[in-house]
């Protein structure tokens, strides 16, 4: 009878390791590796599995359970899809990182099918990289909102039915390439960016196919577009909105601005949603803004609009400091801002020569530039530089020398 359990018990174990060959971080299943990944190709093998390391799906997976990462974990969806319509498909848990990303040839999805999340951010210290891959959900694709929670994204999709990207917290977010809402039965809100969420959107394309805004800005959220095109398609409602609350910055530096809707005169780029909250800033560096500014309450508004760059489709020069900034008619209906020319300079070495005895220098001359009526000085012996505004017409006066003074090697650079 022992020999009995003990042959039973050894084939037990033998049968425990052949079901763990399996599970997808089972050392007898690839390294976890992006060169040798765990490979999970049915629902089991991804429930089963630890999510730390490198995964990679082998075929299209429908789960009936949410998933935690259990460390730093990339799921890489090989062209396939991970289906879920549990709450959350994956949770980014505390201090963990995690990447999702395709290497697919033909790209898979990621999809909530339920009202909840595709990525869940929500604890402390948390990361998400997010690379050329692509996420659906009926709920929010993406939700970052952790304390001290960081997201990168390179090429990223996301469709959604209530907002394709949620930024709040203190998240610090870093946005090289996102496609938002590029099908059109997806209706979420494009982007909402709260909280002290600081943000950078290098590049953008931002669709939207609901009957609201596409981008709200919100909170003490610190906001920098350098690039991208950002679209709405509504009458009354703008690519970009601050909602009444809003008390932090938004720079634009570059990209594309427009509301598509025919009654172009109340469909705006950029919308200013403001009633008397902190201190906020809008700050307009650059950018083609293909549709009108408006300001929702401008009784109460405190937002402060500076435009220093750009093209707009009105006249922007009451936002402008025409002392150092130019308002230009391009007479086709845009205008263009742009800085004022930096001052050129008139330098170089001034050589005072007597007609009859050896050069000399004379500590003692005043040089006198005259632009456009305005004097501006310097003294020898030199170089001396000044200051002249490019294209400003100059005179050069000589004070404090003798008649028979020539003066050589004067230059404009």
């Amino acid at each position: 009878m022992k020999k009995l359990i003990s042959a039973v018990f050894a084939f037990a174990i033998a049968a425990g390791v052949m079901a763990g060959m399996t599970v997808a971080n089972a050392a007898s299943n690839g390294a976890g590796t992006a060169e040798d990944p765990y490979i999970v190709s049915t629902a089991a093998d991804w429930e089963g599995a630890t999510k730390t390391g490198y995964i990679q799906l082998g075929a299209d997976i429908t789960t009936e359970t949410a998933q935690r990462t259990a460390g730093k974990f990339t799921l890489d969806l090989n062209g396939h899809t991970l289906s879920s319509n549990k709450a959350t498909v994956i949770e980014v848990y505390t201090n963990h990182t995690f990447t999702l990303t395709d290497t697919g040839v033909t790209k898979g999805k990621l999809i909530n099918s339920s009202t909840g999340y595709g990525v869940k951010v929500s604890a402390v210290n948390s990361t998400f990289n997010f690379n050329g891959a692509a996420i659906q959900s009926g709920g929010q694709g993406v939700l970052v909102n952790g304390t001290g929670a960081v997201m990168n994204v390179t090429n990223g999709v996301v469709d959604s039915v209530n907002i394709a990207m949620n930024i709040a917290g203190s998240t610090t977010a870093t946005i090289n390439g996102i496609t938002v809402n590029s099908n059109p039965s997806y209706t979420g809100t494009s982007m909402n960016i709260a909280g002290t969420a600081d943000v950078t959107i290098n590049n953008a394309t931002i669709n939207y196919n609901g009957t609201a805004n596409s981008v709200v800005v919100s909170g003490k959220s610190n906001i920098t577009i350098n690039g991208g095109a950002f679209y709405n398609p509504n009458r009354t409602k703008a690519a970009i909105v601050n909602d009444k609350n809003f008390s932090g910055v938004l720079t634009i530096n570059g990209g594309t601005f427009e509301n598509t809707n025919a009654t172009a005169a109340t469909s705006y780029s950029l919308m200013d949603g403001n009633e008397g909250a902190g201190s906020p800033s809008i700050i307009i560096n650059g950018g083609n803004f293909k549709s009108p500014f408006t300001i929702t309450k401008s009784a109460q508004t405190v937002t402060s609009i500076q435009i220093k760059g750009g093209t707009f489709v009105f006249d922007p020069t009451s936002k402008v400091d025409t002392e150092n900034y130019d308002v230009t008619d391009n007479g086709n209906g845009t205008y263009t801002v742009t800085a004022k020319s930096a001052p050129a300079t008139v330098t170089g070495y001034y050589t005072f020569e007597k007609t009859d005895d050896e050069a000399q220098s004379y500590s003692t001359v005043k040089i006198t530039v005259l632009e456009n009526a305005e004097t501006k000085q310097g003294t020898a012996p030199l170089p001396t530089v000044v200051e002249l505004s490019q294209g400003a017409t100059f005179g050069l006066t000589i004070e404090g020398i003798p008649a028979d003074v020539t003066i050589t090697g004067i230059t404009l650079e």
